[in-house]
């Protein structure tokens, strides 16, 4: 009967450090992918409104004023689209 030798395996510090250091990141990504999505998603609503509260603003109503006014519009628009 043959004898197989007996393997070892040397893992260091350093590796292991290394492959708790690149689950952790990648859990902490995980973890914001949705705060990210969602402040991707508020810049593209930001930049889309933009426009419109320029043309408020150069008839004189105030930048905050005008995006609830925007808003109501948009949601008034959706509610009939809707049903």
């Amino acid at each position: 009967m043959s004898t197989r030798p007996i393997q070892s395996l040397n893992i260091t510090t350093w590796t292991l450090v290394r492959f708790f250091l690149v689950t952790v990141v990648l859990l902490v990504i995980y973890w914001i992918t949705d705060i990210l999505m969602a402040l991707f998603f508020a810049i593209i609503v930001a930049s889309a409104l933009e426009p419109a509260v320029l043309w408020f603003r150069e008839r004189g109503i105030p930048r905050i004023l005008s995006v609830v006014v925007i808003y109501l519009i948009l949601a008034a628009v959706f509610k009939i689209e809707s049903g």
